[in-house]
């Protein structure tokens, strides 16, 4: 994990924040990170969306569309933490309200600069309310 995920998430089920994970990873993939990062800590398995070929991947929306249904919340009323620029084109198509990019692919620098995106961050160190709330650019 990144610094802070495990706090992060703790905080965000302790305070009743709906989650989902919308990853274009095929099922063998996602078996493997929930049971070696006990997954299911935070996240039930209706909310856990992955590539099971019945909709496009990213940079179409469909997987964070589906995500939000799942959560019954409108895109809007969603944030997404995205790592890859297909990831973020995705979550801007789909309507997503927040957009936190995850500094992880150099060769992307300039998307960050997108003013689509809420926040640009390296770790989750903190990130839940504090960086969430101010929108830290860096």
């Amino acid at each position: 994990f990144l610094p802070g995920v495990e706090e992060t998430l703790n905080a965000m089920k302790a305070d009743g924040i709906p989650m989902a994970i919308a990853t274009a990873s095929e099922i063998t993939n996602v078996r493997f990170f929930c049971e070696t990062f006990r997954l299911d800590r935070w996240f039930s398995p209706d909310h856990i969306i992955y590539d099971n070929r019945t909709f496009p991947l990213k940079p179409a929306p469909d997987i964070f569309l589906h995500a939000a249904a799942r959560l019954g919340l409108d895109p809007a009323d969603c944030i997404v933490c995205e790592d890859s620029a297909n990831g973020i084109t995705a979550a801007k198509t789909a309507g997503i309200g927040r957009i936190i990019a995850r500094r992880a692919e150099p060769k992307i620098e300039n998307i960050y600069q997108d003013p689509g995106i809420y926040a640009v961050i390296d770790d989750f160190v903190g990130f839940y309310p504090d960086r969430l709330e101010t929108g830290d650019r860096e």
